[in-house]
């Protein structure tokens, strides 16, 4: 009886194994996913809340840009997981980034013009750097190759926004600094 208990057991484990060594995602993946939407998912309500609470026409447009190309990574997310079988899995970690985003979301609501424009560049700088280097992570986990093409791709796309941050920062801090004269 023992043995084949123990003959069961062992096809059980190989059959996970096998199943598992066929499959076109790791728990990484799956984590991954959720991780990418959650981001998107940030990104576009903060945009939404800047393209009507922004002053600068610059970070309108930034914000109409994040917008657009947030959506659209989540679009292609969702079809990068349907064809390699991924399905998002939210962990403790991708929960608490939400949060923070809803927090971030809700205080840049909270501040009118008033300022409006530097914190959310500022969130923008901060949250897109975070994102960075989850994708840095990311790509060292997975092995499904559309998924770390896909990812690849994103992180492109995030340096670009990151970089377009900074450098709106600059600006907006070059219009703030009172012109000429000594003082």
């Amino acid at each position: 009886m023992n043995r084949l208990i123990l003959a069961v057991s062992a096809a059980a484990l190989a059959a996970t194994a096998f199943a598992q060594g066929t499959s076109n995602q790791g728990p990484a993946d799956a984590q991954t996913a959720a991780m990418i939407q959650a981001i998107n998912h940030a990104e576009i309500s903060q945009a939404k809340v800047a393209e009507q609470s922004a002053q600068s026409p610059a970070v309108k447009r930034f914000a109409h840009m994040m917008l657009r190309d947030h959506s659209k990574n989540d679009s292609q997310l969702a079809s990068v997981d349907k064809r390699q079988g991924i399905q998002p899995e939210a962990t403790s970690e991708v929960q608490a980034l939400s949060s923070q985003a809803q927090e971030t979301t809700q205080q840049l609501q909270a501040r009118g013009a008033g300022g409006f424009d530097a914190a959310y560049i500022e969130a923008q700088i901060k949250e897109h750097q975070q994102a960075l280097d989850k994708l840095d992570s990311a790509l060292a986990s997975t092995s499904n190759k559309e998924f770390r093409r896909f990812i690849e791709s994103t992180r492109e796309t995030v340096a670009r926004h990151l970089g377009e941050a900074k450098r709106l920062q600059g600006k907006l801090g070059e219009s703030t600094q009172p012109s000429g004269g000594n003082q």
